[in-house]
């Protein structure tokens, strides 16, 4: 155990540089209005070979062995670093010398970045911390075997590659409205996942929640790393650590509700998280009065895909 621990721990360190240097290369690519379906798009492929890994290491595992599924993946996690080494390309940093205090301190002062690192911390204990529980509900709730759950659960990254898609439908609405309506419709769709015992409820929820999650998550991200441009990279890291704390954290208080009660609650407390999230998501999102050339306020309405005045 204390060998695997320590293995996890020294793969977990090296994976996690994965999301916010990925994110950031879109920022450097993209256009700020355009970002947010390239953002959509990635967490939502992210997140369905996350489910998707839960089917096939299921395979692996029932087949040969689980040490198989460590095998398999170390394989293919070496060759994707091959081909990345050989296309990527080296681009120049935004800073002549790496000074990490001066780097974290000029970017946590910026109130607005704390706020968001805020946000991506309940969403981490909301949606990542109750997602690890989501294969017990369903083998509790459904009588489903661990490749069942792992296509079922397929459905929530799917949902969250859909959302990329959708984007270009909601165009003509206000971020705002967005991110409260993505909120509220996640929340309900926790909250059916955790009362049902229907196989066809269980995938229509998940794939919901999956467009609900990305749909926001991507919006106030794309928002949030562009607060700084110069350290997007630097924001992005800060937004993937907290994230993973409010993960770990919401997976560690969700143990200890299941000693004391049953798995169905860490879901319903999570769809009020949820639909809260989203409003806080929609109140950092909204319009801000800034001035213009003449000393007058106006007021600045972002939109996706486009910005209006």
């Amino acid at each position: 155990l204390e060998q695997l621990v320590i293995l996890r721990a020294l793969n977990g360190a090296f994976a996690a540089g994965i999301l916010p240097i990925s994110v950031a290369i879109i920022g450097e690519k993209y256009k700020e209005t355009s970002g947010q379906k390239a953002i959509a798009a990635l967490m939502g492929i992210i997140i369905l070979g996350g489910a998707s890994a839960t089917l096939i290491g299921g395979g692996l595992a029932y087949f040969f062995s689980w040490k198989t599924v460590y095998g398999a993946y170390g394989v293919l996690e070496l060759a994707v670093s091959f081909v990345l080494f050989f296309t990527l390309s080296l681009e120049k940093g935004s800073v002549k010398k790496l000074n990490f205090i001066k780097i974290y301190s000029d970017v946590l002062s910026s109130r607005k970045v704390c706020e968001f690192l805020l946000l991506v911390t309940i969403t981490g204990i909301t949606v990542f911390g109750s997602f690890a529980f989501t294969g017990e509900l369903l083998r509790k709730s459904l009588g489903v075997n661990l490749l069942e759950i792992g296509m079922i659960l397929s459905l929530f990254g799917i949902g969250g590659i859909a959302s990329s898609f959708l984007s270009k439908k909601l165009h003509k609405f206000s971020i705002v409205k967005i991110c409260i309506l993505s909120g509220l419709t996640g929340g309900i769709s926790i909250y059916v996942l955790s009362v049902n015992n229907s196989v066809f409820i269980s995938c229509t929820a998940l794939f919901i929640w999956g467009i609900s999650f990305m749909t926001v998550h991507s919006n106030y991200i794309n928002k949030a790393q562009n607060l700084i441009p110069k350290f997007r990279g630097t924001i992005m890291a800060l937004l993937s650590f907290f994230i993973l704390l409010g993960g770990t954290s919401g997976s560690l208080i969700n143990k200890k509700i299941i000693e004391f009660s049953s798995i169905g609650i860490i879901f319903k407390y999570s769809s009020i998280l949820f639909a809260l999230m989203g409003l806080y998501a929609g109140y950092l999102m909204r319009p801000e009065k800034t001035k213009d050339l003449h000393g007058r306020t106006e007021l600045n309405l972002f939109k996706i895909g486009k910005e209006k005045k």
